[in-house]
């Protein structure tokens, strides 16, 4: 192999996995989209020290949310949790405004169930679906599940897709980074989404950035870390950064033997 392919095949390694060059440029927000949601969270949970900052059907009295039904629903400006950890936690509307979070039962499966699958409410929104979660205590990647086309209702179904636009504030309101999602239009989507930081999350503000008209997003419960979690690559470009570091290493020991 000539040395003077090892630049670029550095490049290609720099472009799969930015984290291995020190001096590459990298994202402050990092995103993972997977369309296996039960997977992903279960690769989430897997992390040490993770906590459910927000579980929904808490807003539920025992025994009265039962799954499969479009009730109860409760229609709140905001919404707040005390983790396991101690820690408060708050759903507010976007810019500070009141929203109507309606906490419900829509969607019943994996990833918007809980973790020993057994049905539990789900957050939904009408008209712009955004929102900023505020974490008493900073973490560092954020999951959850987030559903378009779906529902209970089909007068609440829209198959227009969906994308947000999801910005991570640190502890003082500094800006961490962005990330943008979108959810294909013309069929149901469900994804799992994890965020990670380079810095800890102090508040995540989540908008919906196509229109202001889409009906119900829906958005599981929402688990946090204080550890990074890395995402997992998908085959093809797993195997072109196998390939990229082969040559780099391959070219590396070309040029020791030259020198």
């Amino acid at each position: 192999m000539s040395a003077a392919l090892t630049p670029r095949l550095a490049g290609l390694a720099c472009s799969l996995s930015l984290a291995l060059c020190s001096g590459a440029s990298q994202a402050a927000l990092s995103i993972d989209v997977r369309s296996d949601i039960l997977a992903a969270r279960t690769d989430f949970r897997s992390q040490a020290g993770v906590l459910e900052a927000f579980t929904w059907s808490s807003a539920f009295a025992p025994g009265t949310h039962t799954p499969g039904n479009l009730n109860p629903f409760l229609n709140l400006g905001g919404y707040s949790f005390t983790a396991a950890d101690g820690s408060t936690h708050a759903a507010v509307g976007a810019n500070g405004l009141t929203a109507s979070f309606a906490p419900g039962n829509w969607i019943d499966g994996p990833g918007f169930d809980a973790a020993d699958g057994s049905a539990t409410a789900d957050l939904a929104l009408n008209g712009a679906e955004s929102f900023d979660l505020v974490f008493g205590t900073p973490y560092t990647s954020v999951g959850m599940a987030i559903a378009t086309g779906t529902g209970n209702a089909p007068s609440e179904v829209d198959l227009t897709g969906a994308s947000f636009l999801f910005t991570a504030l640190g502890a003082g309101g500094q800006v961490v980074g962005t990330a943008s999602l979108n959810l294909a239009a013309g069929a149901p989507v469900t994804a799992w989404v994890t965020l990670v930081g380079s810095a800890p999350i102090g508040r995540l503000l989540v908008r919906e950035t196509n229109a202001v008209s889409i009906r119900d997003q829906y958005f599981s419960d929402v688990l946090v870390t204080p550890s990074t979690v890395s995402p997992v690559p998908e085959p093809d470009t797993a195997q072109l950064l196998a390939l990229g570091l082969a040559g780099l290493a391959a070219g590396v020991r070309l040029a020791r033997r030259r020198s």
